[in-house]
């Protein structure tokens, strides 16, 4: 059953890398062995590759949302309910029947009169709440809904909409100048990690079968014949060389 999991591996591995060595200009052809033994090295039990991925990413991040995403999403969500009401209302509210849609004055007015309103309810709706459930109103709680009515109004939102534009080109410009360094890191951090989870030395047959192989599909020119030179060159390596000549025990981690 292994043996046939390496040919496999190395047959899949050879295909791709004389696939790509036949299209690559001919000074690059060898970028094909590095693609197929690639291919092969992840392609032996790639089942355990999709289950380790998860394991190698959270080794190499560690990044939660901090307080401010919080909020931004909160405010974000806040608007969008008050910006459908407004819609809603638009459209049961009860129109001339000469206009086939309402003005854009009407909606200006509406989402104004909305957002004055639940600035002024959220309060009065906390302070029911607060007495009803906890008997008395904590101060950080007030502090909390003093923000939700300042950032979640619609219409400071659409003030402020403008300058939060102009802030983030700004910070997002400084944002990837500073990680994208940190990023590379992180996408190497997590290579690594990858690669020392599923190492084995199956893999590394594999892998350099399947180099082998793409490199005969290559001077052959045909993806096919690579692909079967790499699943045999793999067989071989693995029954004859490694198990009867050489008397070893590819560790399978």
């Amino acid at each position: 059953m292994k043996g046939l999991k390496i040919f496999l591996a190395c047959a899949i591995g050879a295909f791709v890398g004389t696939l790509i060595a036949l299209e690559m200009n001919r000074y690059f052809w060898w970028l094909g062995l590095l693609a197929g033994g690639l291919t092969g090295y992840l392609s032996y039990e790639f089942k355990t590759v999709l289950s380790t991925v998860p394991k190698a990413w959270s080794r190499a991040t560690s990044w939660r949302p901090g307080e401010f995403f919080w909020q931004l999403v909160g405010a974000s969500m806040v608007t969008l309910t008050v910006t459908i009401t407004v819609e809603l209302l638009v459209v049961l509210l009860h129109f001339s029947k000469n206009e086939l849609l309402p003005s854009y004055g009407d909606i200006v007015a509406l989402q104004a009169a909305v957002s004055v309103l639940y600035v002024l309810c959220l309060p009065m709706t906390h302070i029911s709440l607060g007495a009803t459930v906890y008997g008395k109103l904590r101060r950080e709680r007030i502090e909390f809904y003093k923000k939700v009515a300042l950032y979640g109004n619609p219409v400071a939102v659409f003030l402020v909409t403008p300058f939060l534009y102009a802030y983030f080109m700004v910070t997002g410009i400084w944002w990837l100048i500073k990680n994208i360094p940190a990023g590379i890191c992180a996408i190497g951090r997590f290579v690594k990690h990858l690669f020392i989870l599923i190492h084995s030395d199956a893999r590394l047959l594999c892998g350099i079968d399947s180099a082998i192989g793409a490199a005969v599909g290559f001077f052959a020119g045909s993806a096919l014949i690579g692909g079967l030179a790499g699943g045999v060159f793999g067989l071989i390596n693995y029954e004859v060389v490694s198990k009867r000549l050489l008397h070893l025990h590819l560790s399978p981690k």
